[in-house]
């Protein structure tokens, strides 16, 4: 996978936290900082478990060459822009490389751009080429399909009322209808 950095999360949660009250059918404000921290939370295990960043997010990937095939694949997905590409000379010193050889592949999976033309090479440093993009499927939680989302309100809803407070065994264990809601957005990965 290509190694990245989170540039600047996400602005707000897709759902809020008056919606997750209503639907955990809480009226007081005792657990509404646990309750926000649920939230966040169960949106990180839906991105990591699918691959998928659900609200806008910029993200800086590294890369030590370019890709031989000109396609290069991008480690979340969906991608809505691509914001900035820059290269480390052989001082260290960065410089931006022009947008205009890169194209965002429509509608394919998994995310990629497409690289078509001449582009400097690269100085030979460890993850000297840069590249800045925004990921996720729009500013709010408007746009994430409902599976998630419903995913989301259930793992909220398991870790509120499994706090460990019964010391069960397994009672960390995700239910299995909210693996069901998320395998459909897995990344399929074919070959090594």
């Amino acid at each position: 996978m290509i190694p990245s950095d989170l540039i600047s999360p996400p602005l707000v949660e897709p759902l809020a936290l008056s919606d997750v009250k209503t639907w955990l059918r809480i009226d007081d404000t005792v657990d509404d900082v646990l309750i926000a921290g649920l939230i966040t939370s169960a949106r990180l295990a839906v991105e990591v478990s699918t691959g998928l960043l659900l609200i806008t997010q910029n993200w800086r990937c590294y890369l030590d060459q370019w890709p031989t095939n000109g396609r290069l694949v991008l480690p979340y997905r969906p991608i809505q822009s691509l914001t900035a590409v820059a290269m480390r000379d052989g001082s260290g010193a960065l410089k931006a490389v022009a947008l205009d050889p890169f194209r965002i592949e429509p509608g394919r999976e998994p995310s990629a751009l497409l690289i078509a033309g001449a582009l400097p090479m690269p100085s030979g440093l460890r993850n000297s080429i840069l590249i800045d993009v925004s990921f996720g499927f729009g500013a709010d939680g408007t746009s994430v399909p409902a599976p998630l989302l419903v995913a989301m309100r259930q793992m909220i809803t398991f870790w509120y009322e499994n706090r460990g407070d019964d010391g069960a065994q397994g009672s960390n264990a995700w239910p299995s209808t909210i693996s069901a809601l998320l395998h459909p957005y897995h990344r399929v990965r074919i070959g090594a």
